[in-house]
């Protein structure tokens, strides 16, 4: 691994070691908890759905239907705040189980390698304080910037075109900063893994002169993964509605509560099945992101990406 490649970076997760299967392994445990968690969410929400669906269809101009609206949205936003809690701490195990496997050849064929111990939380404060760190420094950034542009706006008595591309140029070196900060910490999770401690700000040092490497890796991955939702969604148009345009000329433009239910059986295997692809994309979403670290980290210590599947040979 003399050569750093973006294209090899990018697929870094699912073309590390394919004889230890671990990837695959990995991609089963996520959709299958995925699945279970999403069923009880939505078995929780589904009393609720009539309600917001009678609700809709009232006047919406209704002071009394707006907070019954608002407080039926509510609850829809707790129970995805529920879910999002309760998966969290799977959510860090499948991660560091894929670390361990891509940065430290550390797995085992008779487990999934799922656990939660001193890893697992140090990924959870490798995220927190990364995150932290870009949402404060876009706060401490956007904020004043706005409320000076805002106050000149105010001030000038006509439309200035020099506001307008100070506030354009402003914006984009703001959105510049954040980008480059996010790449410069993006290092962090892989080389805490590595050191079996946490290291946030060695991510600096360590993509030093690497920005480029790093930034185009993450931008092509953006790209495809934007591309697979796109094409996922144009075959869930073409599949689905079909199935829900059966459903209203059966029941009407207002189906009652009951009937959503036999609307959805309608399309029962179509959604499973798109349902089951958009979590395998969202799962290499996540993996093939931190892979670009795992590679990084492999490449910059000189480290054989095939070391393991050799062992096999």
């Amino acid at each position: 691994m003399s050569r750093y490649s973006i294209s090899d970076a990018v697929f870094f997760a699912t073309s590390h070691d394919k004889k230890s299967k671990h990837f695959k392994r990995l991609a089963i445990a996520y959709i299958l908890a995925k699945i279970i968690f999403f069923a009880v969410t939505a078995a929780i929400a589904f009393p609720f759905m009539g309600a917001l669906m009678e609700l809709l269809s009232d006047d919406l101009t209704s002071e009394a239907v707006q907070l019954e609206l608002g407080a039926q949205i509510s609850v829809f936003s707790n129970i995805q705040s529920l879910f999002g809690l309760l998966f969290l701490p799977f959510f860090l195990a499948v991660m560091s189980s894929f670390y361990r496997w891509t940065v430290n050849d550390d797995w085992s064929s008779k487990r999934f390698g799922l656990r939660f111990g001193a890893t697992e939380l140090h990924l959870f404060l490798v995220y927190l304080v990364v995150y932290g760190l870009v949402f404060l420094a876009a706060l401490l950034l956007i904020i004043p910037f706005s409320i000076v542009i805002s106050i000149q706006f105010a001030a000038s008595d006509e439309l200035n075109s020099g506001l307008i591309l100070i506030a354009f140029f402003g914006s984009f070196a703001i959105f510049c900063f954040l980008i480059w900060l996010s790449v410069k910490l993006s290092l962090a999770s892989a080389l805490t893994v590595r050191h079996g401690d946490i290291k946030i700000f060695e991510s600096f040092s360590a993509s030093k002169g690497h920005f480029w490497k790093l930034f185009g890796s993450y931008l092509f991955l953006i790209l495809i993964y934007m591309v697979a939702v796109l094409a996922l969604l144009i075959v869930m148009a073409i599949i689905v509605l079909p199935f829900f345009g059966i459903g209203v000329a059966m029941f009407g433009m207002s189906p009652g509560e009951a009937d959503y239910l036999m609307i959805a059986a309608l399309a029962v295997i179509p959604v499973v099945i798109i349902t089951i692809i958009a979590l395998l994309m969202e799962f290499w979403a996540y993996v093939a992101s931190a892979g670009i670290g795992a590679y990084f980290v492999r490449w910059k210590d000189g480290d054989p990406v095939e070391r393991v599947a050799k062992e096999f040979e």
